[in-house]
């Protein structure tokens, strides 16, 4: 078994939700979230998050609707790398 390829530095920054994306107009369920980064090296940038990247209390949010489980301006942890 090789060894596991170096993905990069891990960031844990705070960032706030600005925009819910919706594959098609008139669908209500989204399918990812941008987030601006509000601390760190990347503060100020939008990052976009799938659905299916997203946990919450400890639950995949791949199907949920974030309209039902996040509020614009809501202040959240974001992990990246």
């Amino acid at each position: 078994m090789g060894k596991r390829p170096d993905l990069g530095e891990l960031y844990n920054e705070k960032a706030v939700l600005h925009q819910l994306v919706y594959p098609k107009f008139g669908q209500t369920k989204t399918t990812m979230g941008l987030f601006a980064v509000l601390t760190g090296k990347f503060k100020g940038q939008s990052l976009g998050v799938p659905n299916s990247r997203m946990t919450a209390w400890g639950y995949n949010l791949e199907k949920a609707n974030l309209v039902l489980t996040l509020q614009y301006g809501e202040e959240c942890t974001i992990e990246f790398r």
